[in-house]
């Protein structure tokens, strides 16, 4: 006999109080190793040991990205509690680092904010993937030029961690989420200076690098990063004293305890000299700029905008200096770096090309400069819009 649910009520109810059902129990409590869910761990585990596969190209690979995605769609199915299982926001978190790690920082952006999105109830029980995901966001935010909203995020996901550190025993907390706490602050502070609020920027570049050196040894490659990252932080903020003792501390620390192939030990060097150029001590940055470039070319190559930016900015040393014959050459060998790694109307290569017109011009050789300088200017004009922006300001006056 079939019996519905209606007449089941209007049973209950001549029956009175005593039948009525007790109040239903509270649902249990989320667990990350459900047994229920051992398939999806199953397919956690594959994505998880491709993507941290040594092999670089394998863990980028497109098999990668079908096995984080086969998980997405499995958990998504997976019901906890009337909602997706999170380790679908899990996976499009992962997803999320892919894209952002390609360039591709759109997608990038829409895969956080999906992850998030499914991840937000149960952020507690996955909280080094919910603050990887607020930091992926506000890193990507900001590199669309969505300033403001990736300060937001930041602070949220700094807010998010600063709790965690504090409600876990520090026992717990390893290296990874200790550079974690690191990375974030570090983008919190690139992004707070963009939009000049430089007091803030310190201290949480402050943040980033204290988290850094207690996640690998005050002597450490990382830390020397982490020191003259905070240096040029306090430049930016006319802190110029402070700066260089972290400048110095930095290049002491890769002098005596860095391999000299690591960039670091090259980085260092370099932000002391711009220091010293910048506090107006051009002689004694010298030294450092050129030991630098010696280091690059040696070890991490001459392929890089990074190298050319090192050269363009040893020969603007060299310009008040007056040694033009020394800057013309560097700065010739900047604009064919600029050009062929952005192509023939690359804005950077037109202001190197400008300034080596700049130096030829102080050497006499008049109609070589203008040839220089016009060159220059055609360049700025074609391009993009943020090209032409650069082309304006080409001249190097």
């Amino acid at each position: 006999m079939l019996f519905s649910a209606r007449a089941g009520a209007f049973l209950l109810a001549l029956a009175g109080p005593a039948l009525l059902p007790a109040a239903a129990a509270p649902p249990p409590a989320f667990r990350t190793d459900d047994p229920r869910y051992a398939r999806l761990y199953a397919l956690e585990d594959k994505a998880d040991a491709l993507f941290e596969s040594d092999d670089y190209a394998l863990s980028m690979s497109q098999k990668t990205r079908d096995a984080w995605t086969a998980l997405e769609t499995a958990a998504s199915h997976s019901k906890v509690q009337g909602q997706a299982h999170p380790l679908a926001g899990v996976a499009l978190i992962n997803l999320s680092s892919m894209d952002q790690i390609d360039g591709r920082n759109p997608d990038a952006l829409a895969h956080a904010d999906r992850g998030l999105a499914l991840l937000s109830p149960f952020r507690d029980a996955y909280p080094i993937y919910w603050m990887q995901g607020l930091s992926i966001k506000g890193y990507v935010q900001v590199t669309l030029n969505q300033i403001g909203a990736g300060v937001e995020t930041l602070a949220e996901a700094s807010r998010y961690i600063d709790g965690y550190f504090a409600r876990t025993d520090p026992k717990a907390l390893d290296e990874s989420a200790m550079m974690l706490k690191s990375n974030i602050a570090f983008a919190h502070a690139q992004a707070l200076s963009r939009l000049g609020r430089n007091s803030e920027a310190v201290e949480a570049q402050r943040r980033s690098m204290e988290a850094r050196v207690a996640a690998s040894g005050q002597n450490s490659a990382d830390a020397v990063g982490a020191y003259y990252m905070y240096a040029q932080m306090l430049s930016r903020a006319d802190r110029d004293a402070e700066a260089e003792i972290y400048a110095r501390l930095a290049v002491d620390t890769a002098t005596d305890h860095v391999d000299r192939k690591h960039p670091n030990y090259a980085r260092a060097l370099e932000a002391l000299g711009l220091l010293l150029s910048r506090t107006g001590r051009r002689n004694e940055s010298l030294a450092y700029l050129e030991r630098s470039i010696a280091i690059k070319r040696e070890t991490s190559g001459t392929k890089s905008l990074a190298f050319d930016f090192a050269l363009q900015n040893l020969g603007n040393l060299l310009l008040p200096l007056e040694r033009y014959d020394e800057a013309e050459p560097l700065f010739l060998e900047a604009e064919r770096g600029f050009r062929d790694i952005e192509g023939d109307t690359s804005p950077q290569s037109a202001r190197a090309l400008a300034f080596a017109g700049v130096a030829a011009f102080a050497q006499g050789r008049r109609d070589t400069a203008i040839s220089r300088l016009q060159t220059a200017l055609a360049r700025g004009r074609t391009g993009s819009a943020e090209d032409r922006d650069m082309g304006q300001r080409v001249y190097p006056f």
